[in-house]
């Protein structure tokens, strides 16, 4: 098998999210990659070549650091409330409203109670395969409109469904209840996907940052759980692990919109109690093991300072034997 580090053009925001062929969904848990396949490549690694690849900023990303360094309060002063509203004026990225066929409303029961969520259908059909998604935010900030975007360019570019999940926010709701609501929406989707017009047994998880760890740990969850139907992970620069001391996080840590002091804030809402960080409910690189998850795609960021810790997964996965594709965005 080729090596899993493949480097791919910067397309601006929300450019690192892949078309995912509908037969992708079929992908057989059992297939990985050998135990003896290097680990993915991180980009320090890779030789210089012509390919234009070089470590600055897209320029299509430019309005959104400009608008982060113009306000004068930085995240990690705010309250909560203050944040959400500051977030809700954030610039809207190009081509936001990709059409599709659906889009509704909808309510997943759960045992803590009931969960916004809305579904999207790129086209007419039945037996759809179908993407349980979770927005990013550092479990404080986020919801399903300002979601919309990034979940109608997964419909339509993975030609699939798309269930997206409006879990609890922190530091209303702290750890777990973010992470028992994604499962929870999993299990239900599982159960229900024939009722919504979907393939039970082509099932995804697909997060972004916060939203990606909640799909990762969910992974994990649903397979102790014996979850049925789920065929693949789709992380988008997820967060896998609290330490906040590996080299990315140090060196894009600052002036690159999401800073080291924003985890550090974002953990400390999320998750207060530093010994229940290492839960792998809250920091999937702590489980035990990996191996029997689906297979994983991860999208990242060259300039990320949670780049390391994606990495690190990455590998750990596929040490664990999971089939797991690596790419890297180098000028995001």
């Amino acid at each position: 098998m080729p090596d899993t580090f493949t480097r791919i053009p910067a397309e601006g925001y929300l450019g690192l999210i892949p078309a995912i062929p509908a037969n992708r969904m079929n992908t057989d848990s059992s297939m990985h990659d050998p135990p003896d396949a290097p680990p993915p490549k991180r980009p320090e690694d890779e030789p210089a070549s012509d390919d234009g690849l070089e470590m600055t900023v897209d320029p299509t990303l430019t309005p959104i650091l400009e608008f982060i360094h113009g306000n004068d309060t930085r995240l990690r002063d705010m309250t909560p409330t203050e944040a959400r509203a500051f977030a809700s004026r954030f610039p809207k990225p190009r081509n936001n409203r990709t059409p599709v066929e659906e889009v509704r409303d909808l309510v997943i029961p759960t045992p803590d109670g009931e969960l916004p969520a809305r579904l999207l259908r790129p086209r007419p059909g039945d037996d759809m395969p179908l993407a349980i998604a979770f927005h990013g935010g550092g479990w404080v900030l986020g919801d399903l409109d300002g979601f919309e975007p990034e979940a109608r360019l997964l419909a339509k570019g993975g030609d699939c469904c798309v269930l997206a999940v409006d879990y609890r926010l922190a530091p209303e709701h702290r750890f777990p209840a973010a992470i028992d609501d994604a499962f929870n929406a999993v299990a239900w989707a599982s159960a229900h996907a024939r009722t919504l017009g979907c393939n039970p047994n082509r099932l995804a998880l697909a997060g972004m940052s916060a939203g990606g760890n909640l799909a990762a740990a969910a992974a994990i969850m649903a397979r102790d759980a014996d979850i049925p139907g789920i065929r693949h992970q789709l992380l988008v620069y997820p967060v896998l692990d609290s330490d906040l001391d590996r080299p990315t996080m140090h060196a894009f840590g600052e002036g690159l919109g999401l800073e080291r002091d924003d985890m550090a804030w974002f953990w400390d809402h999320y998750c207060p109690d530093h010994a229940e960080r290492r839960d792998p409910r809250a920091s999937p690189l702590q489980a035990d093991t990996l191996a029997g998850l689906p297979p994983a795609y991860l999208a990242l960021a060259a300039l990320d300072p949670l780049l390391d810790e994606a990495l690190d997964y990455a590998a750990a996965l596929q040490a664990a034997g999971v089939r797991t594709e690596v790419r890297v965005g180098p000028r995001l």
